[in-house]
This record gives structure tokens, sequence and C-alpha cells, in this order.
């Protein structure tokens, strides 16, 4: 019975640590972030060549990013704490994004990620 309890307590707290991930319970994304992540998109899919599956989850997982960065943008930090902030999100961003592509396509969205969108390059 006490294990059962336990159980359930890890798994409301891993449940709540996943919807907190998600963007569209984070709030909605500016039309700034949106237009942003639709731009993107279109820089990546003609070398990526996802299929529409890949499609809706690497633009949802631009916009959950592309939020996030955004908050780091309006910290009340020194600019080398958020650098660091950026490039700790970028690390994160890059593991989310190795769950959505094939090997061939994540080797070359690393190598043109550099150039759309550096880490802390905004600051």
């Amino acid at each position: 019975m006490r294990n059962t309890k336990l159980v359930w307590i890890i798994l409301l707290v891993f449940m709540g640590r996943i919807s907190a991930q998600d963007p569209y319970l984070q709030g909605d994304p500016s039309p700034k972030v949106e237009a942003e992540a639709k731009e993107l998109l279109q820089q990546y899919q003609p070398n990526l060549v996802m299929d529409s599956n890949q499609v809706l989850l690497f633009e949802k997982t631009l916009i959950e990013y592309l939020m996030r960065r955004e908050k780091i943008y309006v910290l009340d930090a020194p600019e080398k704490e958020k650098r660091y902030l950026l490039k700790k999100l970028d690390r994160y961003e890059n593991g989310e994004m190795s769950n959505i592509l094939t090997r061939p396509q994540l080797r070359y969205y690393f190598k043109i990620k550099r150039q759309l969108q550096p880490a802390g390059a905004l600051l």
C-alpha cells in the first residue's frame, strides 16, 4: 500500500514536469515567435526534407524553445548568465530535435543551425 502511494506521487510529479514543458500550457506564443518559427522551418525544410509528422513536431519544438529564449532575454541578469542559459537551452533543443529527426537529417540540422540559430547571439 505504501509503495503504491509512492509510485503515484512519483508519477504525478513526472507528469507535471512533462506538461510544464508543453508550450501551449505555458501560454500562447506571440505572433513574433510563430512567425520566426515558420521562417526557420522554411529555411530548414528544403534540406532536411521532413515528412508531415516531423514538420509538426519540429515546428512545435521550435516554438517551445523560441518562447523559452524570449523569457531568458527579458531576465534581469548579467549578460554572461543569459549567454550560459541560452547555450544550455540550445543543448536541450538539440536533444529534442534528435528525437524528431533521422541521423542524416540531424547531422545537417546541426550544421546549419549554427548559422540560423546561434546560441546567445542576440544578446
